[in-house]
């Protein structure tokens, strides 16, 4: 007896390869988020250990030049970790709306 063969069965496949590239699609902006996290959470430990390596400098005393060293580092580290939350919003958005791509694939496939 000749093996049936259900039309459909191409249509599924090719719904299934869909979803299996959005949820790759979606695991790596979710990996570029988490990347972004630590990067952030690494300069804001970098300029909460340089405030009070600054902070305890002063203390001691310090020439004015080294002060505005520190100033200027420690402004331009907080400039980039804004920036790095604005790229973080960001990639979350993306994230977001892959996600919302992966559920309206995954509504499409029968149960």
């Amino acid at each position: 007896m000749k093996k049936f063969f259900f039309s459909l069965d191409t249509v599924l496949n090719y719904k299934e390869q869909v979803l299996d590239g959005l949820k790759a699609e979606h695991a790596r902006i979710l990996a570029k988020v988490r990347e972004c996290e630590r990067t952030i959470e690494t300069m804001e430990e970098e300029h909460r250990r340089c405030t009070i390596e600054f902070r305890n400098s002063r203390m001691s005393g310090m020439k004015i030049c080294d002060i505005h060293t520190y100033e200027n580092y420690l402004e331009a580290l907080g400039i980039k970790i804004k920036k790095k939350y604005e790229e973080l919003a960001k990639l979350q958005e993306k994230e977001e709306a892959k996600r919302n791509e992966v559920v309206e694939a995954k509504k499409k496939l029968p149960p």
